[in-house]
């Protein structure tokens, strides 16, 4: 087991992760800031340092996220002793063998992992196995979601993407449902 740095106070350093899906769930900051909130409210309640809070906005089925590593870094070098989660998907939702390596990773390094939904510590257990396989499933059923709004949005003709340069994204006319293409002055 890797030695861990205390705070001064001779608390646990932790580290909190917080993530949310995408850049544009992460500017309404909604998710994020209760997530940021929690996750400190109960470190506080532990007694714990929080030592670093860091935040993706992307994916959790990729586990190359800026954010991630750094924790994942610090827990290596003995920077933190405790990861603390929302809840364990926030920590990822892609594969199942990538996630638990990931896990095993901080486990490793002796770095508890905490996820306020999934009841605290997080246990390598059956369980634990169980959330992580029902997070890369959600995953997996939202994609195919995803893809066929997408699909049908742009088969009634509305736009699917972000304007292009010199358009800006306006309500449909015609239906006032989904986007239209307007050009604006930069065009």
């Amino acid at each position: 087991m890797q030695r861990h740095l205390e705070s001064q106070s001779d608390q646990p350093l932790v580290g909190v992760l917080v993530r949310v899906s995408t850049t544009r769930q992460g500017e309404r900051g909604a998710s994020v800031e209760t997530q940021r909130q929690d996750c400190t409210a109960y470190c506080e309640r532990m007694g714990w340092q929080v030592a670093m809070v860091e935040e993706d906005h992307q994916s959790g089925t990729d586990f190359d996220r800026a954010g991630f590593r750094k924790l994942a870094d610090a827990a290596k070098q003995g920077g933190i002793s405790k990861l603390v989660v929302y809840s364990l998907d926030r920590f990822g939702r892609g594969e199942m063998l990538s996630a638990l390596t990931e896990l095993r990773g901080f486990e490793d390094a002796g770095c508890e992992i905490h996820s306020l939904t999934d009841g605290g510590l997080v246990k390598n257990d059956l369980i634990r196995n169980v959330r992580l396989a029902i997070a890369e499933d959600y995953s997996r059923q939202l994609s195919v979601k995803v893809s066929r709004a997408s699909a049908y949005r742009a088969e009634s003709g509305h736009w699917v993407a972000l304007a292009p340069f010199g358009y800006d994204l306006i309500p449909c006319p015609a239906c006032g449902k989904g986007k239209k293409l307007n050009p604006n002055d930069q065009g």
